[in-house]
């Protein structure tokens, strides 16, 4: 929890970039760039991608810095504006997918349970038989995903890909525990769904 009169130069940097002064956009830049770029360098595959996803973040914080309106610490809001660009970001690329794939799959091709991922593709799209999930059935969780509600799409990558924990979710998201808990279940219920109609 930030200081009173922290809070308060802050909030008159924000006013101030707000109303398009450059300079004090520097200031915020300076102050949140290293914890922006540790968040999305989570995210992204590697630093160069970090780094170009961490620039684009603040190129569009300076076009959307007008909607803050501080119903939450400026903070939280970055977060969830940073975890946005990123995704998206990554989602075009389909870097993070790859990676995901690489988590679970063994170098002799098996299928491993080790992590969290692996259960939701085991479970709702393997065939009924027992055999391995052929990449057909990978490439269309890939897209069931990516067409996610943007909150349950959000904490499920967060959750099942990068692999934080619910209470670090609900922190960088500014949601509930129960909350990130119960978007990461309906993250799964929906995948399960969705792969369902199409292998019927």
């Amino acid at each position: 929890m930030i200081s009173e009169a922290l809070y308060r130069e802050e909030a008159a940097l924000i006013l101030a970039c707000q109303q398009g002064d450059q300079r004090a956009f520097k200031v915020l830049y300076d102050k949140y760039l290293a914890r922006t770029y540790s968040l999305v360098r989570r995210l992204a595959a590697d630093e160069g991608e970090a780094e170009e996803i961490t620039q684009e973040v603040f190129i569009r914080l300076w076009r959307k810095i007008g909607d803050f309106n501080g119903e939450s610490q400026f903070s939280t809001w970055l977060h969830r504006l940073a975890s946005t660009v990123a995704l998206n970001h990554i989602r075009k690329r389909k870097s993070w997918w790859r990676r995901l794939v690489s988590d679970f799959v063994t170098t002799d091709g098996e299928y491993s349970d080790s992590v969290a991922t692996s259960s939701v593709v085991t479970n709702t799209a393997a065939h009924a038989s027992g055999q391995p999930v052929e990449a057909r059935e990978l490439e269309d969780l890939d897209s069931l995903i990516c067409k996610l509600p943007e909150q349950a799409r959000l904490v499920f990558v967060l959750f099942a890909v990068e692999g934080y924990r619910h209470g670090e979710i609900a922190k960088l998201l500014g949601i509930a525990l129960g909350s990130s808990k119960a978007q990461y279940f309906r993250a799964r219920k929906l995948l399960a769904e969705g792969l369902n109609e199409q292998n019927n």
